[in-house]
């Protein structure tokens, strides 16, 4: 989700050990769980609610749809274009 590697989770906690202390620091860590936990659950949620997936799904089928009659007729210009380079070479 934020793309963290494990130099940045080692700073993170580095940090977070020198500002909470040793003591406080697994209450902080769980906390911290807990509102991922939340935060990961309304973001599915509302992507439910909001038929996001639903609309990606249908571009990308208007993206197919749309793109396929531009591909045949890029094959067809291109044989096109190999039978006229044929031809005239054929004339020479």
């Amino acid at each position: 989700m934020f793309n963290i590697g494990l130099s940045e989770l080692i700073i993170l906690f580095f940090i977070a050990f020198i500002i909470v202390g040793p003591q406080d620091l697994p209450k902080v860590a769980k906390t911290v769980v807990r509102l991922m936990r939340k935060l990961r659950a309304l973001m599915a949620e509302l992507k439910a609610e909001s038929g996001w997936d639903d609309m990606i799904k249908e571009i990308d089928e208007v993206k197919t749809t749309a793109t396929e009659p531009l591909k045949s007729a890029e094959k067809e210009i291109m044989a096109l274009g190999e039978d006229i380079t044929q031809s005239t070479e054929d004339t020479l």
